[in-house]
């Protein structure tokens, strides 16, 4: 179980910027070791790497109880506790590789990266762990390598009595939120200021004593150097004059990838150059051989492995007499080679550890270069670069799902622009015809027979329908015997000479003889016949049997399937690209499948409401085909009249367009 009585926590200097807060962590190398060291130290690491918390584990033997030194936040013992599983694992890859990581969820459930960095050798049993946020998993490799490079420097020693002094607190336990009362002012004991200080001369400022650890700090010394220049030609000029007098060399140069080609871009001691010059071509060609082969180059006059290809080195080696010639390929995307830097001596070699040390420095460094060499061009080649990035980012092999929409998306957007298409007005359309018959009631009664409904297709004389004939029978009955009684009164009368009352009689006789003729009349037409062969249209036999009629009712309406023409309701909006004898096909919908042809005949010059969909124009057209025996009268469905070929953008935007118009006034 971690032990965190000897914990101490400060807050972090996220006021600082990366530039200030590796100073910081320099002066704090210089200066004394002492109680508060960790605590600074830590308060320091996590805004560089952007961690949520940085925390320094010591243990006393390998597989031992882990005890906490110093964390960057107050909840550092919590993290520790609910992670001393993990922590178990990756200690082991910790010390052997230097770092390690793995995805955890904290105690809210959140997603985060649990990092562990080597501090000093594996034989100091000491870690730096690490909170980092999710969203930072992008730039983790960047981050490791910043806090690969300070953590990899020595510690001092600390002095017998300091040694005491940690030891004393060590025994006085206390909770992870106590603190010393100096360390409220720990944050500022750290601040940039202090990076100019001169370093103490007690014991605890003991100095580095090995060559490859002074080379790393002479190297980080010289990364806040250059991070101080803000115009990328001063810049590389103090890299490689740094780097000449921090290892030694006799001839250091810097060379950028552009456009398939290495181009020198800084030459220790060399303020200008000539490009052109067989000295600068050397240098070119000894860069290209590394950063094409992707892997580091030490020539010392023999092959070093013959695998490698180092001609244009053994040319520059011939010219120049350099006795080695190192030339190291820099990565800034993760992936491809684009900075390369070139080392000369002439006396000596450069070690495998001091050529991994000038690697973390110059990964730390490339960041804030990249940056100044894109901002130092003029505005063509900016703009052309980008173009070149997008471009390689477009057509190269990279996230194939995004490109497939890209070009799908470009090619849609260049049809829309240039392409054409018929443009089709969309309408209303209904089945009519002018061949058709009304049927109705020849006089008031009941139907007491219907042998038809609507959609029945008869023949000429089939009966449709009945009326009830009993009323009319009985004044047939009684018009009869009238007859009969007004002749009798008239033969009377003309028998007894009465001429006048014979003519009265007479009258009333062809009255009643009218009368009956009317009802004979009604009674013939009380059996409804088809006048032809046709489709009943209207008329449903279950409201017309026994229902009472008056003389001129609607029973049914009869329609030939023959002159059947289509009549169309165009929106108002759209009747403007309607021509004369324009194209156009309709589909019923008894047959969705079936697509008719007509053509435009007629245009009713008077708009019509239809409902909520506002005005429409009638338009009249003739179908192009014979009818077929399924057609019906009355059928409705839809249809596309064709209004010759428009642009494809204007096609799906011009009635967005017009209802912006009218909305605005413009």
């Amino acid at each position: 179980m971690p032990d965190s009585s000897a914990a101490s926590v400060v807050r972090p200097a996220r006021e600082l910027d990366a530039r200030q807060l590796i100073e910081a962590l320099h002066a704090l190398r210089r200066g004394p070791f002492d109680t508060l060291y960790w605590p600074r130290y830590c308060a320091l690491v996590a805004p560089l790497t952007r961690a949520r918390m940085a925390l320094v584990v010591s243990r006393q033997q390998a597989g031992g109880d882990w005890r906490l030194l110093a964390a960057s936040a107050p909840e550092a013992a919590e993290f520790l506790e609910l992670w001393r599983e993990a922590l178990a694992s990756l200690a082991d890859r910790a010390f052997d590789n230097g770092f390690a990581y793995a995805p955890m969820r904290d105690e809210q459930a959140v997603n985060r990266l649990f990092a562990a960095v080597r501090i000093g050798e594996p034989s100091d049993n000491t870690l730096l762990l690490l909170i980092i946020p999710e969203q930072e998993r992008a730039r983790l490799n960047e981050l490791l390598l910043r806090v690969q490079l300070v953590a990899d420097l020595p510690l001092p020693a600390p002095t017998s009595a300091e040694s005491a002094e940690l030891a004393q607190t060590d025994r006085q336990p206390r909770s992870a939120g106590d603190t010393p009362s100096a360390n409220h002012n720990a944050v500022a004991a750290v601040a940039p200021s202090n990076a100019t200080q001169p370093p103490s001369s007690g014991a605890g400022s003991a100095r580095p004593t090995t060559l490859e650890h002074s080379v790393l700090t002479e190297l980080l010394d010289l990364s806040a150097l250059v991070m101080r220049e803000k115009n990328y030609g001063a810049a590389v000029i103090a890299l490689v004059n740094g780097v000449m007098a921090r290892l030694g060399c006799a001839l250091v140069a810097l060379g950028w990838r552009q456009d398939g080609y290495v181009k020198i871009e800084a030459i220790s001691h060399l303020d200008r150059f000539e490009r052109k010059t067989e000295y600068v071509n050397l240098l070119e060609g000894a860069c290209e051989e590394a950063i094409d082969q992707e892997c580091d180059i030490v020539f010392a006059g023999e092959d070093p492995d013959a695998g490698l290809i180092i001609q244009a080195h053994a040319r520059l080696q011939r010219a120049l007499g350099y006795s080695q010639i190192c030339t190291l390929p820099l990565q800034m995307d993760g992936e491809t080679s684009d900075v390369v830097l070139l080392l000369a001596m002439e006396q000596g070699e450069l070690t495998p550890r001091v050529l991994a040390d000038a690697h973390l420095a110059l990964g730390l460094m490339l960041p804030w270069l990249a940056p100044l060499r894109a901002g130092d061009r003029w505005w063509g080649a900016r703009l052309g670069s980008w173009s070149r990035r997008r471009l390689v980012g477009l057509f190269g092999p990279e996230r194939p799902l995004t490109k497939l929409f890209s070009l799908v998306f470009a090619g849609l957007l260049l049809y829309g622009l240039f392409g054409v298409q018929v443009y089709q007005i969309k309408a209303t359309s209904q089945l009519g015809t002018d061949s058709t018959r009304l049927i109705s009631a020849s006089y008031d009664g009941f139907l007491n027979q219907v042998n038809a409904t609507s959609g029945d297709s008869v023949k000429q004389g089939t009966l449709l329908a009945a009326l009830d004939t009993r009323e009319l029978m009985q004044q047939e009955v009684e018009t009869l015997a009238d007859i009969q009684r007004f002749r009798a009164e008239a033969m009377k009368a003309r028998a007894n000479l009465n001429l006048a009352d014979a003519e009265i009689a007479g009258r009333r006789l062809a009255q009643v003889e009218a009368r009956l003729a009317r009802i004979r009349y009604s009674l013939a037409q009380s059996l409804v016949y088809a006048p032809f062969d046709s489709v009943i249209v209207e008329g449903e036999r279950k409201d017309l049997l026994g229902a009472p009629v008056k003389k001129g009712d609607r029973l049914f309406r009869l329609a030939r399937i023959e002159g059947l023409y289509v009549v169309l309701h165009v929106p108002e909006n759209e009747i403007r690209y309607v021509e004369q004898n324009a194209r156009g096909e309709l589909t019923l919908l008894a047959r969705p499948d079936t697509r008719i042809p007509f053509a435009v005949e007629t245009l009713m010059p008077v708009a019509q409401v239809k409902g909520q969909d506002g005005n429409h124009f009638v338009i009249k057209a003739k179908l192009l085909t014979p009818p077929e025996a399924w057609w019906r009268p009355g059928m409705s469905g839809m249809a596309r009249i064709e209004a010759g070929e428009r642009n494809v953008a204007w096609i799906y935007s011009h009635k967005a367009i017009d209802a912006l118009r009218m909305t605005f006034w413009f």
